[in-house]
């Protein structure tokens, strides 16, 4: 978990998974004077009731995190002026409660926690909106639901690249600098030098994520293999489209000690969910613990190969 509180009167509650993750933080920081703002791992859930409880909010936003039904409904008795935006498929049941938005698609297209947060302050008029703000938004949407490669926006990606090089305070803080003065391009200089390097080192690691590969088979699904800890959406779908014999890809972070889940075939949420994890058709993940990976390291070896 990660908090930044200075006593400030609104509170936005996210994760520090990825740009959409930090891009209801960033909405914040353009909507209102003052923000406080802590970001948590899907398993932290339980902090979200009391801290707000405990702590004098006059608004508090959450974005981008799938509520399990007992968290919705605390955060729903307590009856104070919170809002949730998400876009998680496994998340619709926390749509019936009124301080809650989940919608997947706008007009046939995926959304996303930022996007839905931006539509919220527009429509209040608590945001003062511009055209890099505009872009900022889209470039959101389109990586966080994949869009970006059959729309060719390698900005989006761009985008992700540069907040795993610069990491989550840095990235904030550009990022609010940015929109706010509307600059004319969405990367400095230097930015766009630290993407190149970064896109080597990831090309690098595809490919020998690929030599490594471990393929296995399970209920009639066949499934890929890779450990590590880094560039996992990318090296999950680069061996997806390579390898169009894998129903989806299992990436497994035993630093970190969560799974993510990457398809162009099949619904992978469903897989997530049989580990009490979630996600999105194509792009889904869990937490592990001891239990969990030693059960997830049997299912390895006992599939057939």
């Amino acid at each position: 978990m990660k908090k930044l509180i200075n006593g400030n009167k609104v509170l936005v509650i996210s994760h520090e998974d990825d740009i959409d993750g930090l891009g209801g933080v960033i909405l914040g920081y353009l909507a209102f004077k003052d923000v406080d703002y802590m970001l948590i791992h899907i398993k932290e859930q339980t902090e979200i009731v009391d801290f707000v409880k405990n702590n004098n909010y006059e608004k508090v936003f959450i974005t981008d995190l799938g509520l399990d039904d007992k968290i919705a409904d605390e955060i729903n008795e307590l009856g104070m002026n919170i809002l949730h935006f998400d876009h998680h498929e496994t998340n619709v049941n926390a749509s019936k409660y009124a301080f809650s938005t989940v919608v997947i698609q706008r007009n046939g297209i995926g959304t996303c926690g930022t996007e839905l947060f931006y539509l919220y302050l527009k429509e209040n008029n608590l945001l003062k909106d511009n055209a890099l703000i505009k872009r900022f938004i889209e470039d959101t949407r389109a990586y966080d639901n994949w869009d970006w490669v059959k729309n060719k926006n390698v900005e989006a990606n761009d985008l992700n690249k540069l907040f795993s090089i610069v990491g989550i305070d840095n990235y904030i803080s550009k990022m609010v600098d940015k929109l706010r003065n509307n600059n004319k391009d969405i990367f400095d200089e230097t930015d766009k030098y630290l993407i190149e390097l970064h896109t080597q080192e990831e090309n690098e690691l595809i490919e020998l994520s690929d030599k490594s590969l471990i393929i296995r088979e399970k209920d009639g699904l066949k499934f890929g293999i890779v450990f590590g800890n880094k560039f996992f959406s990318i090296i999950g779908n680069t061996l997806c489209n390579r390898h169009p014999e894998l129903d989806y890809m299992l990436l497994i972070d035993p630093l970190n000690m969560k799974v993510s889940l990457r398809s162009v075939r099949i619904d992978v949420s469903k897989v997530a969910e049989s580990y009490g994890g979630g996600g999105h058709k194509y792009a889904a993940g869990f937490s592990l613990n001891e239990e969990k990976f030693k059960s997830l390291l049997k299912t390895i070896i006992n599939s057939d190969k």
